[in-house]
């Protein structure tokens, strides 16, 4: 959970902002959530979004929670069919995926690297987890979303 400074829509007094990422179902369905409390006039909403979290708050969230990296620890011909299957990439992104073997293919938010992470679990596929700025990183997670959503 995260924080941010927003104006009252009713008295237009700065006051903080909470937002976060959840859960919503796998694969094709992401979710946020924001919530907000006046501390001058005591106006609160809260808000829940599908998809991932807005382009400006997911930056905010890697600035303070940092970038997490997600890397195969075997790339045989099992874990990339299972990449595959997950991440729902084609064969060109696949011997990309490939060809980098040993290092991060994808980086996001911790959130949405555990998030595959999981999954690939789920299947069978081991995996390691850094934070960090990455080396390789493939793939951005934001853009694989939004290939996923997309289909």
């Amino acid at each position: 959970m995260r924080q941010i400074r927003e104006k009252c829509s009713d008295c237009g007094v700065e006051s903080n902002a909470r937002f976060g990422e959840s859960d919503s179902g796998w694969p094709r369905s992401l979710a946020h959530w924001r919530s907000f409390h006046c501390c001058a006039c005591g106006s609160r909403y809260e808000a829940d979004g599908a998809g991932p979290l807005p382009d400006e708050l997911r930056t905010i969230e890697l600035a303070e929670g940092g970038i997490w990296c997600l890397s195969l620890d075997n790339v045989s011909l099992e874990s990339l069919n299972e990449l595959r299957v997950v991440l729902v990439l084609g064969l060109p992104e696949l011997a990309q995926v490939k060809a980098c073997a040993g290092r991060e293919i994808l980086f996001g938010t911790e959130w949405e690297v555990r998030r595959i992470s999981s999954a690939l679990s789920d299947r069978g596929v081991s995996v390691t987890l850094s934070s960090g700025e990455p080396t390789n990183g493939l793939f951005n997670i934001r853009d694989v979303w939004r290939t996923l959503l997309a289909r």
